[in-house]
């Protein structure tokens, strides 16, 4: 007892605490290390989600720019289908000369919309509908009901590329992968089984969506350019326009970079000159 009473008197009582509370916490991190772990579920649904589909566009890269002719073959897609249950809520129809189209156009596109503005009547102050003008947005309807499972809101699309991980690859891969349930999810996770009024898309996050396969067949709209209209086709153009729609600027925004980078470098160059004929005589 004596030596121990000694040797806490050497040590200091401060120091014997801390050393007491290191072979503590050592003594809880080896007993943390020998314990069993456990397995982390996997979520099921998982297994069946598809890495996304590669896609080129011409807006990808540094020196990224948008095909107009594309842009406008790809609002055909989406005027034609997907503006039954979307809209695009960013762009008016104004905007729409951004990418080529003409005022005679634009009004005969506004004129033609399948969605109508809520207004009031001016000569009676009753609420109405009517068709937009050339400063309304580009809207969708109100709500889209599907299936039996009741009303369901459709997304804006304006900014889905940028919404959405994957950006245009997912809205390309979404609307080219819509599959047959495989059988082996009934059998062995009947949890997943695609409920009634959804559809199988192994591009989707839960694998279940709500919206039915939109573009059915070839030629579901007609090309005024003459391209050949094929599913693959119509994905491509309608993701290259949604691309614009979420970042419209991005032509503009390449340009100042690429000026950026080229004055950076001259005023580089320009001060490595200035500093070697200042200081080489020292």
């Amino acid at each position: 007892m004596p030596d121990m009473l000694n040797l806490v008197r050497r040590i200091g009582f401060i120091r014997l605490v801390c050393l007491l509370a290191g072979l503590a916490m050592c003594f809880v991190l080896l007993w943390g290390v020998i314990q069993p772990r456990a397995k982390q579920e996997v979520d099921p649904a998982a297994r069946y989600q598809k890495p996304l589909k590669s896609l080129k566009l011409p807006s990808d890269g540094l020196t990224g720019h948008f095909d107009k002719k594309q842009l406008r073959r790809g609002f055909t897609v989406f005027q034609a289908v997907c503006a039954s249950c979307h809209g695009a809520n960013q762009l008016r129809f104004q905007d729409l000369a951004e990418i080529g189209y003409s005022k005679a156009e634009i009004d005969s596109i506004r004129q033609e919309w399948i969605n109508r503005i809520p207004d009031i009547d001016p000569n009676t102050g009753e609420a109405m509908m009517r068709q937009p003008n050339r400063n309304d947005r580009i809207t969708g309807p109100y709500y889209n009901p599907l299936g039996s499972q009741g009303i369901v809101t459709a997304p804006d699309l304006s900014l889905i590329t940028k919404a959405r991980k994957g950006g245009a690859a997912y809205v390309y891969s979404l609307l080219t992968g819509y599959e047959s349930e495989p059988k082996e999810i009934s059998e062995r996770y009947p949890q997943l089984k695609t409920p009634e009024g959804n559809f199988y898309n192994p591009y989707f996050k839960g694998l279940h969506i709500a919206m039915p396969l939109a573009l059915l067949s070839e030629n579901q709209v007609e090309y005024k350019d003459g391209t050949k209209a094929s599913t693959d086709q119509m994905a491509k153009d309608v993701t290259a326009f949604l691309a614009w729609s979420a970042e419209p600027e991005l032509e503009s925004r390449h340009r100042i970079g690429l000026g950026v980078i080229a004055f950076l470098l001259v005023a580089t160059g320009l001060s490595v000159v200035c500093c070697y004929r200042i200081w080489r005589k020292l």
